[in-house]
């Protein structure tokens, strides 16, 4: 797996200096962190909302990336339906709008 997903500004290359995680670690890894996203979500929805999409562009892609790649992802590849909220989550994420109630 390639972790590298970021420009280095400078030094060595980030594949460099640190080693590939295993895939199976990187996977429990995702586990450990959507496992309260039932009630999270309830909090902070932006950060569930696309942190899951994240995790399934992983599950689907095996590519690793930011909770903004993974709403942008969940855009084009999630059913419509949800575009609306994805595209809330990625504004409020991105500061272009203040959701003060999601529900």
């Amino acid at each position: 797996m390639n972790c590298c997903t970021q420009i280095d500004p400078y030094g060595k290359q980030i594949h460099d200096v640190f080693i590939d995680v295993p895939t199976k670690y990187y996977i429990d890894s995702l586990v450990y962190d959507i496992k309260d996203s039932k009630q999270g979500i309830i909090h902070d929805p932006v950060y569930y909302i696309l942190n899951l999409c994240r995790v399934l562009y992983f599950l689907r892609c095996k590519k690793i990336t930011s909770k903004l790649e993974g709403g942008n992802w969940g855009l084009v590849y999630l059913p419509q339906k949800y575009s609306q909220l994805l595209i809330s989550a990625i504004d409020s994420y991105q500061n272009r709008c203040r959701i003060a109630e999601w529900n």
